[in-house]
């Protein structure tokens, strides 16, 4: 893909060794970036990270990316299998938009009920209800985290309507 990746010995984590972009979180503010900068031109060795990343040289055909946040970075690849999903479903090819939807679940940590909804929607239609409890479960522990704002007690229910479908009087 890259030409500069070509020949790079790799690290453990498949990264070239010659060569590491400069990650920023969320907890490293730009002006802490700047002050980095600004300390590192005047003095190289105060900012050993920036002297090592210099040193390598930047390899002018590849992209810099400062990465903000990992859902961030995440969301741009399961968004689109998303909708992907959403358009199958209009076509009714339900199993194949439920494959997709259980793909998303099982690789990322999708920020948002709707991608919780589907699945378990289409579990319940195929009569998965087990599957479909697992990712109301699931739902309920992502929003007691905190990992995304929603109201939990939805997912309750839905568990609650699964397990009485599972069980009929």
């Amino acid at each position: 893909m890259f030409g500069w990746l070509k020949g790079r010995k790799k690290d453990k984590k498949g990264v070239p060794k010659k060569w590491k972009p400069i990650v920023a979180d969320k907890h490293r503010d730009v002006d802490g970036l700047l002050d980095q900068l600004i300390n590192w031109n005047k003095d190289p060795q105060s900012e050993p990270m920036l002297e090592e990343w210099y040193k390598n040289g930047y390899p002018h055909d590849a992209p810099y990316e400062v990465v903000v946040d990992r859902d961030e970075i995440d969301f741009n690849k399961y968004y689109p299998m998303y909708l992907e999903a959403e358009r199958l479903e209009r076509k009714n090819k339900s199993s194949e938009a439920l494959n997709i939807y259980l793909q998303i679940l099982k690789k990322y940590r999708p920020q948002g009920t709707s991608y919780y909804k589907k699945a378990i929607i289409l579990l319940s239609l195929s009569e998965r209800y087990d599957e479909a409890m697992q990712i109301c479960d699931r739902a309920v522990m992502e929003i007691q985290n905190k990992h995304f704002n929603a109201d939990e007690v939805e997912f309750v229910f839905m568990k609650e309507r699964l397990r009485n479908k599972e069980q009929p009087l």
